[in-house]
């Protein structure tokens, strides 16, 4: 599996992959948007040329979020989210990050559970943040970063 920066031609795969698990997915001129914008950055996950996963970051100074993280169900379950995070957090460390924070529905018990074996700790609560999911709570995370991490 191949873990890399994702270009241009990349973002259609992108689209489709959050058409397909996501209810509230991103258009295609979300994503590309996102793409364009300077303090940004996607990985992907590509096996023999198929988009097994991906992952969508901001930064500002020495704070990310991670904003979205996405494995395609047939690559599920092989530690692709985590070599996907993974790199992600290589960038963290080239940027100087010292926390990076996210937002996952609170029934996304997998995604949770996800998160908090990669660091993260469970800051606060959005009551009825995800309206494509019957107004589902939203966690906040956060995981700090020190030198050594």
């Amino acid at each position: 599996m191949e873990i890399c920066l994702a270009s241009e031609c990349d973002l259609e795969s992108i689209a489709s992959l959050e058409k397909d698990i996501f209810k509230d997915f991103w258009s295609i001129d979300m994503i590309k948007s996102q793409f364009e914008m300077q303090n940004s950055g996607y990985i992907i996950a590509k096996n023999a040329g198929k988009t097994a996963g991906y992952a969508c970051f901001t930064y500002v100074c020495d704070e990310a979020e991670l904003l979205r993280i996405c494995v395609d169900k047939n690559f599920r379950r092989q530690g692709t989210a985590t070599k996907i995070f993974g790199k992600t957090e290589e960038i963290f460390k080239e940027k100087s990050i010292a926390e990076c924070f996210l937002e996952v529905r609170a029934g996304n018990v997998n995604a949770v559970s996800f998160y908090k074996k990669s660091g993260f700790e469970i800051l606060g609560k959005r009551k009825g943040y995800y309206t494509s999911y019957n107004n589902e709570d939203a966690l906040v995370m956060s995981k700090k970063y020190t030198r050594e991490n």
